[in-house]
C-alpha cells in the first residue's frame, strides 16, 4: 500500500516540476532552441532539494514512511496558490525584505536571479550589506529566512549582476504573470504558469519564461523591466 502511495506522489511531483526544469534550462542556455530542449532525469532544477527527491531509492521492498512524508510535503509546497498574480502579497513580500534588520539604512541589491513560485515561495540572492564581495541567499514563505552564504568564484563579476531593489518592484511579477497567462490561454496545450523569475546580466533584467510552448505551436514572449509586454511572436 505504501509503495502505491509513493509511486502516485512521485508521478504527480515530477509533473509539477516539468515547467520549473524547463525554465531553469532556458536560463542556462538562453540561445538554445526551445524545440531542442528536453528534460533529463535527475538533472538539477531550480530547487536542488526538490529535484533530488526524485532520485530517492530504497534498498528494501518497503519505502519508509519518512521518505513518503518528505515527498508528499515537497509536492504540497509546489502546489499553486495564485501568488504570482497577487499584487498585494508580492508587495508584502518586498516590504518584509526591506525591513530586514541587517539592511536598516542600507540599499538592497538583488544579485543574479530571483525566483517567484506560484505557491508563495521566493528564492533571492542579495549582496551582503557589510561586504560587497559577498552574496547571501534568502528564502521567503510568508517570512524571510536568515541569510545563507552563497559561494562565489574569484572570477565572478558580482557588480555586473546587481540591480538595486529601488529600481525593481515585486509587483512587476504580477504584471508579467497576468500577460503570460492571457497569451497562454490562446495556445493549445500550453502548460500552466507556476514560476516567474528574473536573471540579471550587465545590470539589466531578463524575464523568464520567455517562451510559451503548446502542442502544435511555440511563441517567444518578452517583457520590459516594469513587466509590460515588450514582444510577442510565433516562432
Amino acid at each position: 500500500m505504501k509503495q502505491s502511495i509513493f509511486v502516485i506522489i512521485c508521478v504527480a511531483f515530477i509533473l509539477s516540476c516539468k515547467q520549473i526544469s524547463q525554465s531553469v534550462k532556458e536560463t542556462i542556455n538562453p540561445n538554445d532552441s526551445v524545440i531542442n530542449k528536453r528534460t533529463k532525469d535527475n538533472e538539477p532544477g531550480t530547487l536542488g532539494e526538490y529535484t533530488s527527491i526524485t532520485k530517492t531509492t530504497s534498498s528494501s521492498n518497503t519505502t519508509s514512511t519518512t521518505q513518503i512524508d518528505t515527498i508528499f510535503h515537497t509536492y504540497q509546497q509546489l502546489l499553486s496558490t495564485g501568488f504570482l498574480t497577487n499584487t498585494k502579497k508580492l508587495e508584502q513580500a518586498e516590504m518584509a525584505l526591506r525591513k530586514l534588520p541587517q539592511y536598516a539604512g542600507k540599499e538592497i541589491f538583488l544579485y543574479a536571479t530571483v525566483h517567484f513560485f506560484d505557491n508563495g515561495l521566493i528564492l533571492a540572492k542579495l549582496q551582503n550589506p557589510h561586504n560587497p564581495k559577498y552574496v547571501d541567499a534568502y528564502r521567503y514563505i510568508g517570512s524571510w529566512s536568515g541569510p545563507t552564504p552563497e559561494p562565489q568564484s574569484v572570477n565572478n563579476n558580482i557588480q555586473s549582476q546587481l540591480i538595486s531593489l529601488n529600481t525593481f518592484s515585486f509587483s512587476n511579477v504580477a504584471r508579467v504573470a497576468r500577460i503570460y497567462k492571457e497569451k497562454a490561454l490562446k495556445v493549445e496545450g500550453a502548460a500552466p504558469l507556476s514560476l516567474v523569475f528574473i536573471t540579471i546580466r550587465n545590470n539589466q533584467i531578463n524575464w523568464f519564461p520567455n517562451y510559451i510552448t503548446g502542442d502544435r505551436s511555440m511563441y517567444s514572449i518578452g517583457f520590459n523591466t516594469d513587466g509590460t509586454l515588450k514582444s510577442y511572436k510565433q516562432e
